[in-house]
């Protein structure tokens, strides 16, 4: 291989790497709670005794990222946020009467590529009425 390809792939892997320190991670459950109109929205099953379950809802994007194998450092396109993703699925369950969601999985994701490629980032929850 030539010299001048492994100084780039070097130079650009260290980008890669470099750039993952600056990435959020996380859910901001509160926020997601406030936006969609919820007394709560928690990954257990909070302080609700008696509750009826509405609906398990699951929301789901496809884009186009930055990363390295299966470890994704950057979202390009459509780059949403946990926060949005999770409304989504908050709101699905509140047109289905819920008024809380409890048992929140805020967000996997998958990567596939290399440099560029696909990823995909899934949230789900179950909506209860009280």
């Amino acid at each position: 291989m030539s010299s001048a390809f492994l100084r780039a792939f070097a130079a650009a892997s260290t980008l890669l790497l470099a750039s993952g320190c600056v990435l959020k991670s996380g859910t901001n459950l509160g926020e997601v709670a406030k936006d969609a109109g919820f007394d709560n929205v928690t990954t257990g099953d909070g302080t609700y005794e008696n509750y009826t379950a509405v609906s398990h809802e699951r929301a789901t994007e496809i884009g186009l990222g930055l990363g390295v194998f299966t470890f994704k450092l950057m979202e390009l396109y459509p780059a949403t946020t946990n926060e949005a993703l999770l409304l989504e699925a908050a709101n699905k369950t509140k047109e289905k009467g819920a008024e809380a969601m409890i048992n929140v999985h805020p967000q996997s994701s998958y990567f596939f590529g290399f440099i560029i490629g696909v990823y995909v980032d899934s949230t789900n929850g179950t909506g209860i009425e009280f």
